[in-house]
């Protein structure tokens, strides 16, 4: 499946309410939320490579699955970052950060598969992600 990119203006949609939408942008500015959205983008594909997993070529380009837990994970950080916004610190948006959260535990872990992207950032796959353990002792391990 194709991976997605998520502008800065799409997190801001999907994040807020149109009512929100204007008092995020007066309070963030465009580059406090492109900070916090590029720095969610990382993490998740640092993540998704450091388990095993392939990343796409294009650094802003996540997988479909785990757009809407980066949104909720991006959004509580702003909110977090701004006191303006304190109001918009609702239980349900920190719940839904949390499980964001867990989402990424689950994927470093090798808990919960990705979708493969059109191009990989290397020419060496990572090899199979199908969860198989070791069935030989090997003379090191111990």
């Amino acid at each position: 499946m194709n991976w997605v990119a998520i502008t800065a203006d799409d997190f801001v949609d999907e994040g807020f309410t149109p009512t929100e939408r204007t008092a995020v942008s007066d309070a963030a500015g465009a580059d406090k939320v492109q900070d916090v959205l590029d720095s969610a983008i990382a993490e998740w594909r640092g993540v998704i490579d450091a388990g095993g997993f392939d990343v796409d070529a294009a650094t802003n380009k996540i997988p479909p699955s785990c757009r809407r837990h980066i949104i909720a994970q991006a959004r509580w950080q702003l909110l977090m970052k701004l006191s303006a916004l304190k109001q918009l610190q609702t239980e349900e948006r920190r719940r839904t950060a949390d499980s964001a959260e867990e989402v990424l535990r689950d994927i470093a872990a090798g808990e919960r598969s990705i979708e493969d992207p059109d191009e990989t950032a290397t020419d060496t796959p990572h090899g199979g992600t199908w969860k198989s353990k070791k069935k030989i002792k090997m003379r090191l391990d111990t």
